[in-house]
């Protein structure tokens, strides 16, 4: 049985991260909040790349407040459009998460896209999905089951 292949996807909460932003951009695509430093930095990233770049930087337009669950689900739905499976091949398999705690709320939210295994980094924390042909268990209790949609047939004619 072959591995996945890990594709890593940089989530920059810390508005001071400026300086490693350059380093971070050489090994993964990164999603930054903006700040002064950060701005400044993204864009000496942006300057020095060619028209070559192995991975991409974006610098969202305004700040993320990672309070709510709602938060974290929208922001996962971003990155999920961007870097999943049908957008990415390979699609994200693990987030690393620089400025922030892997509290309930981001935990409640990480789930709702499979990610089970959270690693504590120096700087903040990784989230790692729970592949099908994974022999990884989860590292937390497990989130309630997500919900389905159903369609509900209309009653009476079409309009």
């Amino acid at each position: 049985m072959t591995s996945p292949i890990e594709y890593v996807v940089t989530l920059v909460f810390d508005p001071h991260t400026g300086p490693k932003l350059h380093e971070i951009a050489q090994r993964t695509d990164l999603w930054v909040v903006p700040s002064p430093e950060n701005r400044e930095a993204s864009e000496a990233v942006w300057a020095k790349q060619d028209g070559a770049r192995r991975h991409e930087l974006t610098l969202w337009s305004n700040p993320i407040d990672l309070t709510s669950d709602g938060a974290w689900l929208s922001l996962l739905q971003v990155i999920e459009l961007h870097h999943g499976e049908y957008s990415h091949d390979p699609p994200v398999t693990t987030l690393d998460i620089i400025g922030a705690e892997p509290n309930d709320t981001a935990r409640q939210a990480l789930s709702e896209y499979d990610y089970g295994i959270i690693e504590l980094t120096e700087s903040g924390f990784r989230a790692r999905k729970m592949l099908a042909n994974s022999r990884l268990q989860r590292t937390w209790p497990a989130a309630p089951p997500r919900r389905k949609c159903v369609t509900i047939p209309r009653r009476g004619p079409r309009r």
